[in-house]
């Protein structure tokens, strides 16, 4: 699809336009995810007296239950069919591939690590906050050439990077229109359950479905950071927030929302940018560092996090790792916590964001490194 012959009369999500921008389609297939036998869990004390990091085979997990609890509301319980499963799975995973060898510095959530913001001019950096605050109270808004002082145009392309980067959380409901002569600039609202086409102004969805659809996502994510065990080094932290991505998420094209965090938090299905924004807003909640990678393997779009820890920053790439199995098992660390040169080794074709720093933090499977 041509961005030129069809942006002025089609609207176009935020997620998807910053895929169309960064020069990449973000569909390059994860590697197939291998069949399992189910998993036989066991009791705790069992675990750790037979089983020690680092592992030389696939330890059989610990067993987790949530206690039960008395909804609030209807919202809470949805939230909790959404997310509980993988939930448990999660910390079923952490408490048993926990691993005290890595420091608990951590570092604070940033809104912009990228340094998309910088590259605003003022007035753009005013534009797009005034379309960020409108989207998050769910108000109209529009920006006009007039008002602006000159076209839009520039303005439209320029700001869908930053917010999409900066403000994920956003696109799950939130596009923005411009009238085929780029003189004016309007912030439109679609059902999180599936695209821009579905729109408020189109008499397609109404406000109720999508706020309710955006504070279902907010329930999703503030459950996820609740139930995070405590006393977990850093490391183990961002180990915990990407295994229930894994747990939870279902690597498929096929789905309106495939891009969004709505799409893999709460339905469960999405590519690598829905993967990508859904980690980010759970670092964000849990007050952890994170930002965002681009890159083309096999020519293909590509993108994934970057996380931090005290020896330095490092490649998270969930929708790889959870092709390759599942969270506890071996094969699923190749894509977590890893620097460029395993990145470049492996065929991610890097071409934007933060670089690497760290040279190595060991994953359970392996022990320290010799130096």
């Amino acid at each position: 699809m041509s961005l030129q012959s069809s942006i002025p009369t089609k609207l176009l999500s935020l997620a998807l336009c910053a895929a169309l921008l960064a020069g990449c389609t973000l569909n390059a297939e994860p590697p197939a995810k291998p069949q399992e036998e189910p998993l036989q869990l066991i009791e705790p004390e069992t675990q750790e007296s037979e089983e020690k990091i680092p592992f030389h085979r696939t330890p059989e997990l610990v067993s987790f239950t949530l206690p039960k609890e008395k909804f609030p509301d209807d919202l809470e319980r949805r939230a909790s069919e959404a997310i509980d499963s993988a939930i448990e799975k999660a910390v079923s995973c952490v408490l048993t591939m926990k691993d005290s060898r890595h420091s608990a510095k951590s570092y604070p959530w940033e809104r912009d690590p990228n340094g998309y913001l910088a590259k605003l001019t003022d007035k753009g950096q005013s534009a797009l906050e005034r379309i960020a605050r409108a989207g998050r109270e769910f108000k109209e808004v529009t920006i006009t050439s007039q008002e602006y002082g000159e076209s839009v145009k520039d303005l439209y392309f320029d700001i869908y990077l930053p917010l999409t980067y900066c403000e994920p959380a956003l696109s799950s409901y939130l596009c923005v229109d411009a009238d085929s002569r780029y003189t004016a600039l309007t912030a439109c609202y679609f059902d999180p359950a599936k695209d821009a086409n579905f729109k408020v102004s189109d008499g397609k969805t109404d406000m109720k479905t999508v706020k309710e659809g955006a504070e279902l996502l907010d329930r999703v994510i503030k459950r996820v950071v609740r139930f995070m065990p405590e006393g977990l080094c850093t490391y183990d932290k961002y180990y915990y927030l990407a295994a229930v991505i894994s747990e939870k998420v279902t690597y498929d094209k096929a789905p309106r929302n495939r891009f969004t965090p709505y799409g893999a938090l709460v339905d469960g299905r999405a590519v690598c940018e829905g993967y990508s924004q859904a980690f980010f807003l759970l670092c964000q909640e849990a007050g952890l560092w994170c930002a965002f990678r681009h890159g083309l393997p096999k020519g293909e779009g590509h993108v994934w996090n970057m996380v931090r820890l005290e020896s330095g920053i490092y490649n998270v790439d969930i929708t790889w790792s959870d092709g390759y199995g599942e969270p506890h098992t071996v094969d699923w660390y190749d894509c977590f916590v890893k620097p460029d040169d395993d990145f470049d080794f492996d065929g991610h074709a890097i071409t934007s964001g933060p670089k690497s720093t760290g040279t190595f933090e060991p994953c359970p499977y392996e022990g320290e490194k010799n130096t």
